[in-house]
């Protein structure tokens, strides 16, 4: 999990979310004195191509959670902070909405701790001060540094087994990248060469687990 920036507010959400969280808190009412169900297209409206490729940009294509690249292996979940399904008033609402993977989301549901908020990848900065990296002789593990981070991890189920695999692949491809690096750093520290190759490490922190391959270069490398 890293720390994104929050775009502005799509359109289509300025324009109609207002409308549209007043029409469905009304079928929300209408359904429990009846006994009724609200239509799922009711829920739904904010599965909107423009919400879509806002959050696709703001998050680079990767799991808020996890930061995997979802576009390329599944299609990608709108992500209600605060679940819809407790937060009615919520639905429609940018703030609470993120983009995660389909395997994260499934995780989290509807859970919802009130004392100890899953994190914000965007208010909640650095997420450093609630996350770190816990290396073990077997195992690349992510580990709370604080209630709500700890909760999180549970939430979203960030060490499946699928995730630590992952990550020690990471690992071990950014420690021997940045082990050279750090070789050819001592031997021609001014070169063009090395300047390039760290400025090419740096854009990997941006990218897919990319938290991760900061986590290797600052333990590794004194100044990337």
């Amino acid at each position: 999990m890293r720390n994104v920036d929050r775009l502005a507010e799509p359109r289509v959400l300025r324009r109609d979310a207002r409308r549209w969280t007043e029409e469905l808190l009304r079928a929300i009412a209408e359904a429990k004195r009846t006994n009724g169900k609200v239509r799922p297209a009711l829920w739904n409206r904010y599965n909107r191509k423009e919400v879509r490729e806002c959050l696709n940009l703001m998050f680079s294509g990767l799991c808020c959670y996890c930061e995997s690249r979802v576009g390329d292996v599944a299609y990608e979940n709108i992500e209600h902070r605060q679940p819809k399904a407790r937060f009615h008033d919520l639905t429609f609402a940018w703030n609470n909405l993120h983009l995660a993977c389909p395997r994260c989301n499934q995780a989290k549901s509807d859970k919802w701790d009130s004392v100890n908020e899953i994190l914000d990848a965007v208010t909640d900065s650095p997420i450093s001060n609630h996350l770190q990296y816990l290396v073990t002789r077997t195992a690349v593990l992510r580990d709370g540094t604080t209630e709500r981070g700890a909760l999180t991890i549970e939430h979203a189920d960030l060490n499946r087994d699928g995730l630590l695999q992952t990550r020690q692949e990471v690992w071990n491809e950014a420690t021997m990248t940045v082990l050279l690096l750090r070789e050819k750093e001592r031997a021609q520290a001014d070169a063009p060469t090395v300047r390039i190759a760290k400025d090419q490490l740096r854009r990997l922190f941006s990218c897919e687990h990319g938290s991760l391959i900061k986590f290797v270069a600052d333990r590794v490398l004194e100044s990337v």
